[in-house]
């Protein structure tokens, strides 16, 4: 017994750093469950996902449509019936038609996005995507002016469906350029990251526009507001439009077999 109580102090004052590192904690293990650490690990995780996701040049370029396309969309379809409210005449109040004309706008962009998932046309072809971005920008940012100006409420009606059967038709273009450019795992981080900065940029354009802590404008005047970001989406996207088909060249042409469908 003695014997070995003389072995293990032996073994102690030979080697005093296995007795310290014995009763030491374990600094590792305690960072491990340091909250600040774990969430800069996450940060760090974040970051470098963004970074992957993002480094194609046609993922930014669709994103950067669907965010701020969805926020515009958002915002006329947030309002649209106080709209029609100060458009329907005296006379028809008891009389309207909103509701089905939103379930025709929900209607006519299905066919439509079913109707574009039958086009052979290459969709990837460079200076293509930022055409239509620009193309319908430019249509929405007239159709937006209109309703803020319109005193019939048919025409509204008519350009309301129109402006919805357009968006729904493109980000669903957009979806199908991001998807085919990112691995699966990925398509549910980018779409989120996509309608989550939507959403700041129409929180941002409330409080500027509509909450009584900014402008509080009427609803007419909103729209015309609206129907201004749309313009200066459409000068942004013609500007991307004409540079890329500068920069490539009108005579590009992708592989026939490389011709991408919408999937319906």
């Amino acid at each position: 017994m003695h014997s070995k109580n003389k072995v293990e102090l032996a073994t102690i004052q030979e080697n005093p750093n296995n007795w310290k590192s014995s009763i030491q904690p374990d600094v590792s293990q305690e960072s491990s469950h340091d909250p600040r650490i774990k969430s800069h690990h996450g940060l760090l995780f974040l970051w470098q996902e963004i970074k992957t996701a993002y480094s194609d040049k046609s993922v930014i370029a669709w994103s950067c449509w669907w965010t701020f396309a969805s926020c515009g969309n958002l915002q006329v379809g947030n309002y649209i019936q106080n709209l029609w409210e100060v458009i329907t005449p005296e006379d028809n109040k008891g009389t309207i038609y909103n509701g089905a004309v939103e379930a025709f706008g929900t209607l006519i962009s299905a066919l439509s996005v079913v109707t574009l998932g039958f086009l052979p046309v290459n969709w990837s072809r460079r200076g293509l995507s930022e055409t239509i971005m620009a193309a319908v920008c430019v249509f929405n940012t007239a159709a937006v002016i209109v309703l803020a100006q319109s005193t019939n409420i048919w025409a509204s009606y008519a350009l309301y469906s129109a402006f919805r059967a357009t968006y729904h038709t493109v980000i669903s273009l957009a979806t199908l350029q991001i998807a085919k450019s990112l691995t699966k795992q990925r398509y549910g981080f980018v779409f989120g990251v996509n309608m989550f900065m939507a959403l700041v940029v129409e929180t941002l354009l409330t409080v500027i526009v509509v909450d009584k802590a900014g402008l509080d404008v009427d609803v007419r005047t909103q729209f015309l507001v609206y129907g201004g970001y749309f313009g200066f989406l459409s000068l942004v996207f013609s500007a991307a439009a004409f540079y890329t088909v500068y920069k490539n060249g009108c005579s590009y042409r992708f592989p026939i077999e490389e011709t991408y469908y919408v999937s319906t």
